[in-house]
């Protein structure tokens, strides 16, 4: 899986939805799960976040969670 990249322009409004991989833990492998960017940020430290939608699987079922990730968390799907 190739890592997201950041995006080339500040400007929130010119970010479109993008599917990704999402990895809480930042292992990858089976801890990565579906996911839906919708926009960038920077923090006050200089770092990329997404605000990401993504299915969390566990084991009885599914969870939609939604949240600020860090991009080094992300992955383009694909």
């Amino acid at each position: 899986m190739e890592r997201h990249s950041t995006p080339a322009s500040t400007d929130r409004a010119l970010v479109k939805a993008e599917h990704v991989w999402v990895c809480v833990t930042g292992t990858w492998g089976d801890a990565s799960c579906p996911g839906l960017l919708l926009e960038w940020r920077t923090t006050r430290d200089g770092r990329w976040e997404g605000l990401v939608v993504w299915v969390l699987r566990y084991s009885g079922g599914w969870d939609l969670r939604q949240g600020w990730m860090r991009a080094e968390h992300l992955r383009r799907r694909g």
